[in-house]
C-alpha cells in the first residue's frame, strides 16, 4: 500500500511525504512501513509541517498493523538526523548495504569467494 500526503500553509504547498507499508522483506515477516521520501520548503521548517506529516502517516497507517516505520538519512545530515531522532526514530539494528551501480558490468560473474566480479565472456 502506498501513501502520500502534502502540507499547505495558508493554502500554499509547504511540504510532503511519500511512503509505503510492507508485510515482509529481507526475510521478515513483520508489517512494516517505510518512508521513502519526504520535504519541507527550507523557509518554512520548524513550523510544524513534517512533524503533522509523520503524525498523519501514522494515523493512516495504524490500521494496517506495522510495527515499524524505517527510512534512510545521510549520517551527516545533522538537521534531518535530529528531526527524527526528536520524532522517536532510533539507529536501526540493521545494516544498510549498497552496490554501487554499475560497479561490475552486465553479465559479469562474482568469483566462488563473492569477493570480485569477473568481466563478461
Amino acid at each position: 500500500m502506498q501513501v502520500s500526503l502534502a502540507a499547505e500553509f495558508d493554502g500554499i504547498f509547504v511540504g510532503y511525504l511519500m511512503a509505503c507499508a510492507w508485510y515482509g522483506e529481507f526475510g521478515t515477516l513483520e508489517p512494516h512501513a517505510v518512508l521513502e521520501s519526504f520535504g519541507v520548503h527550507p523557509d518554512l521548517e520548524k513550523q510544524g509541517a513534517g512533524r503533522a506529516l509523520l503524525e498523519h502517516l501514522v494515523t493512516n497507517l495504524s490500521g494496517l498493523g506495522p510495527t515499524t516505520l524505517r527510512t534512510e538519512v545521510d549520517w551527516k545530515d545533522l538537521e534531518l538526523v535530529g528531526f527524527f531522532h526528536r520524532a522517536g526514530f532510533l539507529p536501526a539494528p540493521r545494516r544498510c548495504l549498497d552496490l554501487i551501480w554499475p560497479s561490475h558490468p552486465p553479465g559479469a560473474r562474482l568469483s566462488p569467494r563473492g569477493t570480485t566480479w569477473s568481466e563478461p565472456p
